[in-house]
């Protein structure tokens, strides 16, 4: 198997396993903290509002945390912010979307 990730619409990340392809989206919400001890988070679009976009990508580069991409959204609630991640990270070529919270530290 082969395990390879690209860029595809909207700078999202997607996984090529092989025979299946994939996307890794994490909502967070002024959770810096626990997000750097998530194990998806180097193949991971994280999904943060405009605003904290900088701070996100500044706390993971302190910390030395390998992380895929942080994308902003301007979303309001739980639900507006997971249809926006399929709008934006899922692609006719994807087998399948993952929505994983942001504090997960094992699998």
């Amino acid at each position: 198997m082969t395990w390879s990730t690209g860029i595809g619409s909207e700078d999202s990340i997607h996984v090529d396993a092989g025979i299946r392809r994939f996307s890794v989206c994490i909502p967070s919400r002024k959770r810096q903290e626990y997000i750097v001890r998530n194990p998806l988070l180097p193949i991971a679009n994280v999904f943060v509002h405009e605003s904290e976009v900088d701070a996100y990508k500044r706390h993971f580069e302190d910390k030395g945390v390998a992380y895929g991409r942080v994308l902003p959204h301007t979303q309001k609630g739980l639900p507006h912010i997971r249809n926006d991640m399929i709008d934006r990270s899922f692609s006719k070529e994807d087998d399948w979307i993952f929505m994983v919270d942001d504090d997960v530290i094992g699998m």
